[in-house]
């Protein structure tokens, strides 16, 4: 059986190709790889076996499982192609050409264009674990850029699960806070780390009106079991260990001047956290790049799969002492006003509404904390920062309620003014 007849089979299965696709989307396979919506001709991996096991039924089956789509002017089917088996002019240019960043403190903010061939790194002092001052450095092999690179982690896979492995989204940070007179602070919140001496987080967790007697303490980063002193797992029969967690002091707290606490429609819930000292980046705590291409617009993320992550930690709730992660699809910004319009809220082009699965929204995110895409660039895979934990429907998790999150590339020259070294 030949590869067109082998394809020409999977069109008994119409549930696949009732709609157009739209080329090169982001998918996930039957294996829950990431990967690439493509023209099956355009992925090697399929083309290979098709032509040497087309007689297997079980590779038949994967095969009819991968399809996602077809393109009803030319006929032209669509695979989910896992991205290493995709060569970087394959993926769709406009996706490879969404400018996302590494924030430094003290210098402008660092455009990566796929043109680049190489990487800044914030140059490290060897062996006393102290941070010189940013100096920008070429990067071209990648086993020593992996301390530095923005929203890179060891297992850049989406799961259909929640619990996160010990080694994903090491950028997330938890915000600490105390009341006085008692000795047990509590975690209420999240944020995410930009650079070694900033987190970004929502201005809704940090407003002193909304604080009310209760004070951020410290930030804490690398923690994956909030239970456990020492966090282990085991991934593909290695032991897997991360070091002690950062507790980190507080140095400053930065909300948006345009941020109103008792605003029901929460515009510019954003605020950027200092740091009391820089801290030292390794495979369990690294920073996420920041998506700041202004021209990205909700009709551009539509149909994306993005990703939330944290504890489920709310101002009121903790439903989880492990970090969970969530797959969830952004909604049209208008289907949304309706949704909220009882509640007297309207959202403005610097909000994202997304979930409204049930039991798969921010509930499995904190506030404050990321909303993320994972982006190719150049045949790599780097998470980014799309959005910041805002508000949702109580309780949530309902079925055609979603979240709201603030967007991040429309602050990009803020949070950048708020920078300092």
């Amino acid at each position: 059986m030949n590869i067109l007849r082998s394809l020409i089979v999977l069109t008994f299965f119409p549930l696949f190709f009732d709609h157009v696709t739209s080329q090169y989307y982001q998918c996930v396979n039957p294996q829950n790889t990431y990967g690439y919506c493509v023209p099956y001709s355009s992925c090697p991996y399929i083309v290979n076996i098709l032509k040497n096991y087309s007689q297997n039924s079980e590779v038949l089956s994967f095969v009819r499982r991968s399809v996602c789509g077809l393109d009803k002017r030319t006929q032209q089917q669509y695979v989910c192609c896992p991205v290493n088996q995709l060569k970087p002019t394959q993926v769709n240019q406009q996706a490879q050409d969404r400018k996302f960043v590494r924030v430094q403190p003290g210098n402008s903010i660092q455009q990566q264009s796929t043109q680049q061939s190489g990487i800044s790194q914030h140059q490290q002092q060897q062996g006393t674990g102290n941070i010189h001052q940013h100096q920008q450095q070429t990067i071209t092999d990648l086993s020593s850029a992996r301390l530095t690179k923005c929203g890179f982690d060891l297992d850049n896979r989406i799961f259909g699960g929640t619990k996160s492995n010990i080694n994903e989204f090491n950028w997330l940070a938890l915000l600490r806070y105390a009341k006085p007179g008692s000795s047990m602070p509590v975690f209420r919140c999240a944020g995410s780390l930009i650079n070694n001496r900033y987190v970004l987080t929502a201005a809704h967790c940090v407003h002193p009106r909304l604080l009310q007697n209760t004070k951020i303490v410290t930030v804490r980063l690398g923690e994956h079991n909030l239970l456990t002193d020492e966090d282990c797992q085991t991934l593909n029969g290695r032991r897997l260990c991360s070091p002690s967690v950062y507790d980190v002091p507080i140095e400053e707290v930065l909300i948006h001047e345009n941020y109103l606490p008792q605003s029901l429609n929460q515009h510019n819930d954003i605020a950027v956290i200092r740091l009391a000292r820089k801290v030292q980046f390794n495979d369990f705590v690294k920073p996420i790049c920041l998506q700041q291409d202004k021209s990205l617009t909700i009709t551009d993320l539509l149909g994306q799969t993005l990703v939330v992550t944290g504890f489920g930690q709310t101002e009121d709730v903790q439903s989880s002492n492990v970090k969970l992660h969530v797959s969830i699809n952004v909604v049209e910004n208008e289907k949304c006003n309706q949704i909220f319009r009882s509640e007297g809220r309207k959202l403005g082009n610097n909000q994202i509404c997304a979930g409204g699965n049930y039991n798969q929204d921010s509930c499995k995110g904190d506030s404050g904390g990321p909303l993320m895409k994972l982006v190719n660039k150049n045949g790599e895979l780097f998470w980014v920062l799309y959005g910041v934990v805002s508000y949702g429907t109580t309780p949530c998790g309902i079925e055609g309620n979603p979240a709201v999150y603030t967007k991040v590339d429309q602050y990009i020259d803020w949070i950048e003014s708020k920078l300092k070294a």
